[in-house]
């Protein structure tokens, strides 16, 4: 499995709270609980008394425990979102950039993404599959490609 990231875990947070953003607060909270930092360190970090950030972190955990149907803290917050997409299938995003003054140019990256798009969309034990691809030039006349993929797999 690929390891996920912590901008993917916003976006998959967002899309199990679809009806909640985080505060600045709650998501600094997230960055650096996921970079293994103590409550006193965050606090350090954001200008916050430590107090605050863990009162505000236990209702964060809450929340999301709520949310992925399962208890989460601090200590297990990346390996419950690796369980809840797992259960659930989550919405993965690739954004390329394609610049057309560079018509040759190969992409950076490119090809492992779309190896790895490949791999999902024939996942042998997916009961369901959708895809979109949005393309839009953007003010710089620059395309810009986005690939969402949401595979939901079969329970072992």
């Amino acid at each position: 499995m690929t390891p996920i990231d912590i901008d993917d875990a916003f976006r998959i947070i967002d899309e199990a709270l679809p009806d909640h953003s985080l505060s600045n607060v709650q998501e600094a909270i997230l960055r650096h609980s996921w970079q293994g930092k103590t409550y006193q360190q965050i606090a350090d970090l954001v200008g916050y008394d430590p107090a605050y950030i863990r009162d505000v972190g236990y209702k964060l955990w809450r929340h999301l425990g709520r949310a992925f149907g399962e208890k989460v803290t601090k200590g297990n917050l990346q390996s419950v979102i690796r369980r809840y997409t797992s259960r659930t299938g989550s919405a993965q995003g690739v954004s390329l950039t394609i610049a057309p003054e560079s018509p040759g140019s190969e992409l950076s990256g490119a090809s492992k993404i779309l190896g790895q798009l490949s791999r999902l969309l024939n996942e042998p034990n997916s009961e369901h599959r959708t895809s979109q691809t949005i393309a839009e030039f953007n003010s710089d006349n620059v395309l810009q490609l986005t690939i969402t993929v949401r595979v939901d797999l079969a329970a072992s």
